[in-house]
């Protein structure tokens, strides 16, 4: 007894359905973690600004006998904006020959505010107080920037 059964060569709609199921988790996964591996690169540049900012702060010191490049920026939050500080640049507060401080998600220039609580493209900056704090530091230099992902950094001088 011979058998004459004919097999087909190719696949099987089941085989092809179940590899197009496959690939689309693959992207699916991929899209899912797109975005925050996005927000994590966009905050570690505000982290690496954030050093800039400080570098170039204590460079312009060291170079001016001590003095700060921002006159305006003195006491708590509220004397800033007092100042009428409330809203402004970065690049206003900072002489031009500094380096120019562009936020990653909007490719714009911080903006400085008088608060205690920023949020991404806004920077903090205060003197006499020490970090996170109303205590008062005539020595210190208060420098906050806030993350995409949550929370702030801080440093003080």
């Amino acid at each position: 007894m011979s058998s004459n059964v004919k097999k087909e060569k190719g696949f099987t709609i089941i085989e092809v359905v179940l590899v197009l199921a496959i690939a689309a988790l693959i992207f699916l996964i991929i899209f899912l973690a797109l975005p925050a591996l996005q927000r994590s690169q966009r905050d570690q540049q505000r982290r690496t600004d954030m050093g800039r900012l400080v570098a170039a702060w204590q460079s312009y010191q060291s170079n001016n006998s001590g003095a700060a490049p921002v006159t305006t920026v003195a006491g708590t939050p509220a004397a800033f904006a007092a100042a009428g500080a409330a809203t402004t640049t970065l690049a206003t507060l900072i002489p031009s020959y500094m380096d120019t401080f562009i936020d990653p998600s909007s490719n714009s220039a911080y903006n400085t505010v008088a608060s205690t609580t920023t949020t991404p493209g806004q920077i903090a900056i205060y003197k006499g107080t020490a970090c996170g704090t109303a205590v008062a530091a005539a020595t210190k230099t208060w420098f906050q920037i806030g993350l995409e992902q949550g929370g702030q950094i801080c440093q003080s001088l």
